[in-house]
């Protein structure tokens, strides 16, 4: 290989990016948490079904590493929750969820805008881990 091209390998910025577990998100090590396992447990349990689903497809759409696209617009929607439309780019088509704001959400889709992280996880996955604290 050539010299330039493992200097640029080596100092790639994508290789800087580290995990974001679910333990992590949910704050259980010792970090701030995006979003503690009651809050997330609670929007489970008694948010709108179609909410649910929707910030599901957005977790499923970041852990396949889609490109997030910012979304800067809060809306409120008829039960009165704040939330965005995410916007993903998905192979070169656009594609998104409804994301409601509980907990800190809104500073995870800046972070994972900002390449702090990646995600390993689904949203199945942040239910179980939330289910054990």
């Amino acid at each position: 290989m050539n010299k330039w091209k493992e200097r640029r390998v080596k100092h790639s910025p994508t290789l800087q990016i580290k995990e974001l577990t679910a333990r992590q998100f949910l704050g259980k090590d010792g970090c701030t948490p995006y979003i503690t396992p009651k809050v997330l447990l609670d929007f489970n349990d008694d948010g709108r079904e179609d909410d649910v689903s929707e910030m599901s497809a957005m977790f499923s759409l970041a852990n396949a590493r889609h490109r997030i696209i910012v979304t800067r617009k809060v809306r409120t929607d008829k039960g009165r929750n704040r939330y965005k439309f995410q916007n993903f780019n998905r192979n070169g088509n656009p594609d998104g969820a409804k994301v409601v704001l509980i907990g800190n959400i809104e500073q995870f889709l800046e972070d994972l805008y900002d390449n702090k992280f990646v995600i390993n996880f689904t949203y199945d996955d942040l239910i179980e881990e939330a289910e054990q604290a």
